[in-house]
């Protein structure tokens, strides 16, 4: 009897699909399409997760219930509003007031310290700019370099000298 149940709900559900036709496969694309769009407003993939599921049903039901052309042409439709749901949001969206609010157009200004170049400065003194614990700024033949300490913490103002240096950083040790 329970199987049963299931086997008349779906032939119903396949009979109101076949009655509703094309406007309910039109209705499910847009409102895919709409929810996939409010994704760019309201992060968290919710509405673009249940906007694809939309768009897809919706492709689906045209294939079903019109057909392989009518299937072909709502996959179609598809295709063009994301591409121009993209060229949207790449060079318009941007460009408007709203859009400003929602894009990063800043850059970061600043300076790091630079990367030491070859192994020249092993074996130079120098002195800790900030506590080693064990990473840290070191000064070393006048310039400010990232360190790593092999012998540990290091106290501000300490003095090093370089041991050996890795890609970014230089390695240093207590001066004896």
């Amino acid at each position: 009897m329970f199987p049963l149940v299931f086997a008349e709900a779906a032939t119903e559900a396949g009979a109101l699909a076949e009655k509703s036709g094309m406007g309910t496969a039109a209705l499910l694309i847009f409102l895919g399409l709409v929810l996939i769009g409010a994704e760019i407003f309201l992060p968290g993939m919710i509405c673009g997760i249940l906007g694809t599921l939309l768009v897809i049903g919706g492709v689906g039901m045209a294939f079903y219930t019109e057909g392989m052309m009518a299937g072909v042409l709502a996959m179609s439709v598809v295709f063009v509003a994301m591409l121009v749901g993209f060229w949207f949001y790449v060079k318009v969206l941007p460009k408007t007031r709203m859009g400003k609010k929602i894009f990063l157009d800043a850059t970061i200004e600043g300076a790091g310290a630079e990367a030491p170049g070859d192994d020249t400065l092993i074996g130079q003194q120098g002195a800790a700019l900030t506590v080693l614990a064990p990473s840290g700024l070191v000064r070393v033949d006048g310039r400010q370099y990232e360190a790593v300490s092999r012998d540990g913490f290091l106290e501000k103002g300490e003095g090093i000298v370089v041991v050996g240096r890795e890609t970014l950083r230089l390695v240093v040790g207590k001066t004896k």
